[in-house]
């Protein structure tokens, strides 16, 4: 009798032990998730501040903005190479640091996309990734192409 008392005991603590083992892993598991999300957001806010900066530079350097959504320039900004009259070049990927334009980070439902939109109006974007950007009107105003709260951090990217 004492046997079957040990082994029921015994089962008791291993079903506790497992319990508790479950709640922590699903605790750590979420808290990775948020971290995780709010590095995401962090590295899109990064992204869209250097794009930023390099729009302006560039426009400082030449009086307009370059076509971003040019057939091929988000993988190759070697195109937007601007000739000054004095024949200075002025590279838009060397003020940018690099030769391709930087991806909205994925999400659970997009992937990393660096696609540029051309649009005027940044609430009514795909929301499929990538940068909605207002070359048309020659602003240079350019936002992330994400829906609100993309990576659970409440933000209204097209605001952003």
């Amino acid at each position: 009798m004492q046997v079957k008392e040990s082994y029921k005991f015994l089962t008791e603590i291993i079903i506790a032990i497992l319990v508790v083992f479950l709640a922590v892993f699903y605790g750590f598991y979420y808290k990775i998730n948020d971290l995780k999300d709010a590095n995401r957001a962090e590295r899109t806010s990064i992204n869209l501040i250097k794009l930023r900066i390099a729009l302006e530079e560039y426009y400082k350097l030449t009086g307009t903005y370059p076509d971003l959504t040019r057939s091929n320039v988000r993988n190759n900004l070697s195109l937007l190479d601007f000739e000054a009259e004095n024949g200075l070049k002025i590279s838009f990927a060397k003020i940018y640091g690099k030769n391709e334009i930087s991806f909205t980070e994925s999400t659970k439902k997009l992937k990393n996309n660096n696609e540029i939109y051309d649009i005027s109006n940044f609430e009514v974007g795909t929301m499929n990734g990538g940068w909605n950007y207002n070359f048309k009107e020659k602003t240079g105003e350019i936002h992330a192409n994400l829906p609100e709260n993309a990576y659970g951090q409440n933000i209204i990217w097209y605001k952003e």
